[in-house]
């Protein structure tokens, strides 16, 4: 049998490695191309199932001039993402028509699915735990975290006037209470917090209810009072305005970055035919600041009843929601406004506290709750 030399056995070893060394350049370079290929692909699967929708404002000619949302050309069902565009003040000639959106509640992707009528994304369900306490309605929101859910299997309680009464009485779990107020019953959200009972009369989270409405609507109340709501005026004018008791006003604001504000108004009442607002004796020991004052003793402005003092432009109208306003160019708050999903607005858009935060900066959520000031009340009850 043949034996191979030292030299020949020299010579095959290194042919050997040439061969190993040139298969795994070329397994690497298959790996590194396919990685490349790979990850173009994701990138555009990912850029085809992503879809940045543009709004744009501009005024309606066949509305009377009426400010409205216009979408970029596309399936509106597709967007997922939505981003403000600019506002134009005579509409555009187009080649492709856009979708105009007129009853849009938020700007936001589920703002823009909900007024087209696309499939929504499913929420997270909240759990409901049986228990004693408020009315056979779930209790509970996202913003009271002292809230548990519940749906009451308790023997009817006797009229209380309010929340801080039943809170009194041992009732200190957050949720849906009927009161009796003067003889009126009212169901109403109660907030049990720190040793006190609040009637919550306005609520905005997610853009998921519409405050753009009309004066019958903020008359009568609109939403869900473990959502977003506002109670009506008329309730607010029945509790709040007989001579005999005096209410004060919490609000709460939370920012895009979490920051959580409190402002506290000692003295507060709606009244007459316009909803008139009544509010004094600011607390100066929050930081968020006093940018309600303003809008004492101005009535109540809808898209449909202008009070305000801005001549023939409607604030309502302009800001989309009710409120208080005095001034379209000079507001001082609006907590009705449109709801955004990010804080950057145009000047005065959105949920405003101007002395908080400017401006161009729309809230992320806010609360408007009131309780009856014990040292200033007499008692009117059932």
């Amino acid at each position: 049998m043949y034996r191979l030399t030292a030299e020949e056995k020299k010579e095959s070893k290194l042919t050997i490695r040439k061969l190993w060394r040139s298969n795994m350049m070329v397994g690497w370079t298959t790996l590194a191309v396919g990685a490349v290929l790979l990850f173009i692909i994701s990138v555009e699967v990912a850029t085809a199932s992503a879809r940045v929708c543009y709004l744009s404002t501009e005024p309606n000619p066949a509305d009377g001039g009426r400010t409205r949302f216009v979408l970029s050309t596309g399936d509106p069902c597709t967007c997922t993402e939505v981003r403000l565009g600019g506002h134009v003040t005579h509409p555009i000639p187009r080649s492709n028509p856009p979708v105009y959106l007129d009853n849009l509640s938020a700007v936001s992707v589920d703002g823009v699915r909900s007024s087209q009528g696309c499939a929504m994304r499913e929420p997270t369900a909240v759990p409901a735990i049986a228990t004693s306490g408020p009315d056979q309605t779930q209790a509970g929101t996202p913003s009271d975290p002292e809230s548990t859910p519940v749906f009451s299997t308790s023997a009817p309680q006797p009229p209380r006037a309010d929340c801080q009464e039943f809170l009194d009485a041992g009732q200190t779990t957050s949720g849906v209470y009927t009161i009796q107020h003067a003889g009126q019953k009212m169901q109403v959200y109660c907030q049990m917090r720190s040793g006190k009972g609040y009637i919550v009369f306005q609520r905005r989270l997610d853009g998921s209810e519409s405050f753009d409405r009309n004066w019958q609507e903020y008359t009568e109340g609109f939403g869900n009072l473990t959502g977003e709501f506002w109670l009506g005026n008329q309730n607010l004018r029945a509790l709040t305005e007989p001579p005999s008791e005096t209410w004060e006003l919490l609000i709460t604001l939370t920012s895009f970055s979490n920051e959580e504000e409190h402002v506290h108004y000692g003295d507060f009442s709606i009244s007459g035919d316009r909803y008139a607002l009544d509010v004094d004796d600011y607390d100066s020991s929050g930081q968020a600041g006093d940018s309600l004052t303003d809008s004492h003793q101005r009535f109540f402005t809808t898209r449909d009843q202008d009070n305000d003092d801005s001549g023939g432009l409607n604030c309502a109208e302009t800001f989309k929601g009710g409120w208080w306003y005095k001034k379209c160019k000079a507001l001082g708050s609006n907590l009705n406004g449109l709801y955004y999903s990010s804080p950057s607005v145009g000047e005065y858009f959105g949920i405003q506290w101007v002395s908080w935060k400017g401006e161009t900066y729309s809230l992320k959520s806010c609360e408007m709750k009131m309780r009856r000031n014990p040292t200033l009340s007499g008692h009117v009850g059932g």
